[in-house]
């Protein structure tokens, strides 16, 4: 009996670190992501439009050409851009921003007092480039909507501007993968394994 408890016992051991040892080595394969963020404040937002037009300007920001271009000028995802096609490469960039509004306290839901636009990448520094430029991007095409739609109805969009507070930040630690929890899940399944393996053969071994 000592004997089987003590098998046991190994069995359970040699699953759960053979499980974290694993987990830890496949989460290798995954690179470490930052996530840069900036804020832009929009003011004098007209209410009525506020929201649909923030929404059109995102449209822009994530459309193909916009996009392509940043990783054409910035060299984003050389591996990916040697073995995908073009459009995959941008589908997985897109993936990795998130713009969202955060709304007017004063003024909920129609007018949004700030949008948030945040990048995620292996490089720090290039998650900080790219926020930049999608930082830019938004202004610009901010300022040519507002240039078109001006000469036919001036007060349409004049009342809404957007300013961008501080500069997009550097990335010090990484976002993920969070290999302690990588590891625990890891032990947690060799576990189960080693206990299911265990009494599978202990069945067996009793029918025989």
């Amino acid at each position: 009996m000592q004997m089987t408890s003590g098998n046991f016992a190994c069995t359970l051991a040699t699953g759960a670190v053979a499980g974290a040892v694993l987990a830890i080595a496949i989460s290798f394969a995954f690179p470490r992501m930052y996530r840069s963020q900036a804020t832009i404040a929009v003011t004098n937002a007209q209410q009525p439009y506020a929201i649909d037009r923030i929404l059109a300007l995102a449209q822009q920001v994530l459309s193909r050409k916009s996009l392509g271009s940043i990783i054409q000028e910035k060299g984003l995802y050389p591996a990916e851009s040697a073995r995908m096609p073009v459009d995959d490469v941008i589908n997985l960039m897109r993936r990795n921003i998130e713009i969202r509004s955060i709304p007017d306290s004063l003024n909920p839901p129609q007018a949004p007092a700030e949008i948030v636009v945040e990048f995620r990448y292996p490089n720090p520094v290039v998650a900080q480039k790219v926020t930049i430029a999608l930082l830019s991007n938004f202004i610009e095409f901010n300022l040519r909507q507002a240039l078109t739609n001006s000469s036919n109805d001036p007060s349409l969009f004049a009342g809404q501007r957007l300013q961008v507070n501080g500069r997009a930040t550097l990335p010090l630690n990484p976002i993920g993968p969070n290999r302690i929890w990588i590891a625990t899940f890891g032990l947690l399944a060799g576990l189960l394994t080693a206990v299911t393996l265990s009494f599978v053969t202990r069945r067996r071994s009793a029918t025989a």
